[in-house]
Order: C-alpha cells, then structure tokens, then sequence
C-alpha cells in the first residue's frame, strides 16, 4: 500500500503545480484584462474563455485528488471522533467506497465527453477556436485521479478497521492516529 499511495502521490503533487500555477495565470491575467480594459479600452479577448474553460476548471480538479490525500477535506468529523476508533475507520472505509463507484461513474462519463469531443472534432466558439477535448480532459483527469484515490482511502481506511495496522503506519499517512 505504501508503494502505490507514494506514485499516487507524486502525480498529485504534479497536478497541484499545475493547480497552483493555474491561480497565478488567473490573477495575472485578471489583472492584465482589467488594466487593458479600463486603461486602453482594448479588453484581452480570449481572456474569460481561458480563464472559465482552462484555468478556474484546473484549480480545482487538479487540486481535489491531493486534498483527499492529506485529509484535508470535508467530512463529518464530530461523529467519526465520538465513535471507537476501528468502527469509525470501518464506517469512512465504507462511505469511501460508495463514493468512489459514484466518481468512477462520473470519471467515465467525463471520459466519454473527451472521447465524443475528439472524434467529433469539436471546437469552441469563442474568441479563439480551441479543441473542446483539451478543456474536458482537464475535468477527466482529476476525477480519475481522485477516483483512484477514492478507492485507495477506502482499502487503507477498512485496513486499519481490521486491526492489522499494529503499528500505526497506515493511519500515520492519514494524520489523525487515534
């Protein structure tokens, strides 16, 4: 487990430089299409375009898969903190796993419309004609990702439910040992 959570966690590392560098271009050219605008009357044309198809949509789903992994996301805790400690791990365990059929489903459906728009040769129609596919294989990407992730939670979540994690390794990458 600890092998396939470190290859995981490289690629989300990579993901959230992109995530991050996305945030940087936003406010750079946020900046740039105002003082363009209202100081030369030449606003930057494929401005919003890149920054609603491209950049706002990787900030997020580049990001979402590394929030899981540091456990950084929302979930109710009050409850997961009042019960014993192996049937907390064992009922987060579970509702992983339900959440990750959902996300795979919503991963191949995000799939299917990168597929549908590269074979049929979409584009956008805006200020700039851009294949559609390279804006939706942003959304593909990060939910495969955080798919994958799903499922690696629930295993390691219902392995330390087990008892087998004597030594608290597995819930030593979660951050919350008990």
């Amino acid at each position: 487990m600890g092998q396939v959570n470190k290859i995981f966690s490289s690629v989300e590392r990579l993901l959230m430089i992109g995530a991050a560098a996305s945030l940087i271009a936003i406010m750079g050219i946020m900046v740039s299409d105002v003082i363009m605008r209202y100081l030369f009357n030449s606003p930057i044309h494929w401005a919003f375009e890149v920054l609603t198809r491209y950049l706002m949509v990787g900030s997020f789903f580049f990001a979402v898969s590394h929030t899981l992994e540091r456990n950084e996301h929302l979930y109710v805790e009050i409850f997961h903190r009042m019960m014993p400690a192996r049937i907390g791990h064992l009922l987060l365990g579970v509702a992983y796993a339900f959440t990750a059929v959902v996300l795979a489903g919503a991963s191949w459906m995000s799939y299917l419309v990168v597929r549908s728009n590269w074979v049929n040769s979409e584009y956008t129609a805006g200020g700039i004609s851009w294949p559609l596919w390279t804006s939706t294989i942003i959304v593909s990407i990060g939910l495969t990702l955080l798919t994958a992730r799903m499922i690696l939670v629930s295993i390691m979540r219902i392995y330390i439910a087990s008892g087998a994690d004597k030594n608290n390794i597995v819930s030593g990458e979660f951050g919350d040992m008990q």
